[in-house]
């Protein structure tokens, strides 16, 4: 149902793109009397960025899946469909760049590289899912497999060509957590030198708001690990189920991603009010050997907190340093 209420979509705001250009310029022009950033007309080209990836992607997975002999070659397909995905996520990334004015360093970028990993990876914004892809995908060769919201299945490319990759969709709300952590155990299994498993510990975008949420219900639940997360400014308490599984199952280095400057794609709101444009992504990778990796649940768990804890200090001096460089 979902593929031709997006091609539809699609369609039509291409068709009518350029009344909506000059509108959005319109809206532009008003909003930079008041000292607004114009942010308008890189909206409605980012949407329509979207929406082309999107057609483009559910174009290519048709020819993929006929060419795979209607996906009984499912190697082939698979290994074509690692492929459309990087094509995807550099598309969409690439353009985010262009639109936005973006810019990005990337600390210890080294580190990416060999696998096996799991990654475990900060969560701030609606775009820095395809992050990795810019990190260990596209420079290093590192394919990767995701752990995902089951909600994201909407999205008909997601949909089909992410279910041809060992990726899981997890359901969150479900009623059988151990069934969930089983799938999640055979995602990392047999991963090799060029392949990684990526997870964002925190299972949410970060807000003020979620962030109480979690310290409330982390409180009832485990008052050890609330006097550990309560400090949290800027990151949301990680949830160890899922990560402490994935590191279990893989036996594999963890490789820590921290960004900062994403954040104004936390929602459309944020967007709309300018906090994207300009704006300089910093990136820091940590990669801690398993080796090193402390033994049992109650220790892992100790050691999740505490690296979530140096992100966050890492996280408050780097906005310090960029409230210092705007001012």
């Amino acid at each position: 149902m979902t593929v031709p209420v997006v091609v539809l979509f699609w369609i039509v705001a291409v068709a009518l793109s350029p009344l909506l250009f000059v509108v959005a310029l319109a809206v532009d022009a008003v909003r930079a009397a008041r000292g607004t950033k114009a942010t308008a007309w890189r909206m409605l080209a980012y949407l329509l960025t979207y929406l082309t990836a999107e057609v483009g992607a559910l174009t290519a997975s048709l020819f993929m899946w006929i060419g795979s002999g209607f996906g009984l070659m499912k190697r082939l397909l698979e290994a074509w469909t690692y492929r459309l995905q990087l094509v995807w996520a550099n598309f969409l990334w690439g353009a985010a760049k262009a639109i936005f004015r973006l810019r990005m360093t990337v600390t210890d970028e080294d580190l990416a590289a060999p696998g096996p990993m799991v990654i475990l990876s900060r969560h701030a914004s609606i775009v820095d899912v395809i992050l990795p892809f810019q990190l260990f995908t596209r420079p290093k060769r590192i394919w990767l497999r995701y752990v995902l919201k089951k909600e994201l299945l909407v999205d008909p490319s997601l949909d089909i060509a992410g279910s041809w990759l060992p990726n899981y969709f997890v359901d969150r709300g479900g009623s059988d957590p151990d069934r969930e952590l089983d799938a999640l155990k055979r995602l990392a299994r047999d991963l090799g030198k060029d392949s990684g498993v990526v997870i964002f510990p925190e299972g949410t975008r970060f807000t003020p708001e979620k962030q109480k949420r979690a310290l409330e219900i982390l409180q009832s639940r485990s008052p050890r690990f609330f006097e550990m997360a309560r400090g949290l400014r800027n990151v949301l308490s990680p949830r160890p189920g899922g990560t402490l599984a994935l590191i279990e199952a893989a036996g594999a280095d963890v490789v820590v991603v921290a960004h900062h400057g994403l954040d104004g794609f936390a929602n459309v709101s944020n967007i709309w009010a300018g906090g994207m444009v300009g704006k300089h992504v910093q990136v820091r990778l940590s990669r801690y050997r398993y080796a090193d990796i402390p033994e049992g649940r109650t220790a892992r768990t100790e050691w999740l907190f505490q690296i979530w804890q140096e992100m966050d200090d890492w996280l408050a001096q780097v906005g310090s340093v960029a409230v210092s460089a705007d001012g």
